[in-house]
């Protein structure tokens, strides 16, 4: 039995597009310990004239800066593109279910290397299954 045919879908670029932290110079540490908070948003468009299809995926760590030592926002663009006109239909499918798994690494190092050079222990965000969670 033939196996399906899946497109090769390049990924062309990720980049940073918003970078945020604030602090809460109101927060009063304590000895328990804090849960990480954070947010996930996925967005995508698919741009057929080019074949591509761009993925945003912005992560917001501690979303209540009002309760929270402080409030990280990481927002980056992955580009990603096939090859023939026939494929789109996989790329689209592949941005909205693999690119975010694709591109979240990149922010949990970007939070872990931004937050290692603050007052606050470095934070490494946990492993998820983005297929679960974009679905």
């Amino acid at each position: 039995m033939a196996k399906p045919k899946t497109a090769k879908v390049n990924l062309n670029e990720i980049n940073l597009i918003d970078l945020e932290f604030k602090e809460n110079p109101s927060f009063k540490e304590t000895a328990n310990q804090i849960n990480v908070a954070f947010r996930i948003g996925i967005k995508h468009k698919l741009i057929k004239r080019n074949l591509l299809c761009l993925t945003n995926q912005r992560v917001i760590v501690f979303p209540e800066l009002e309760i929270s030592p402080f409030s990280l926002t990481v927002e980056m663009q992955g580009t990603f593109s096939v090859e023939k006109e026939e494929e789109l239909d996989d790329l689209e499918e592949f941005c909205k279910l693999s690119a975010p798994s694709v591109m979240f690494p990149y922010i949990r190092s970007i939070i872990s290397d931004l937050t290692s050079k603050s007052a606050y222990p470095t934070l490494d965000l946990p492993l998820i299954n983005m297929e679960k969670t974009v679905k």
